[in-house]
């Protein structure tokens, strides 16, 4: 017969539950966002956060422009971006 321990597995499971780190910049939350809007955006991560470093309004208005025109692409938002 099981001894009832009462909130025990309550406690074991909050210890499990990892914190997710805010971005630091403005430009990260940007760069996280292209990349989840873009179809091969995870490919190319390090570059996104690059570019979104360099130049962050640049880089909006290329993001912008990709969704206007239905090409959620990375190549096209980096040849909009002029790389």
């Amino acid at each position: 017969m099981q001894v009832n321990k009462g909130l025990t597995k309550i406690e074991f499971n909050l210890d499990r539950v990892k914190e997710v780190k805010a971005p630091k910049y403005q430009f990260q939350e940007l760069a996280l966002e292209i990349i989840k809007g873009l179809k091969d955006g995870s490919d190319h991560k390090s570059s996104i956060f690059k570019c979104c470093k360099m130049n962050e309004t640049r880089a909006r208005k290329c993001y912008k422009d990709c969704q206007e025109l239905n090409k959620p692409f990375v190549d096209y938002f980096f040849k909009l971006m002029g790389l």
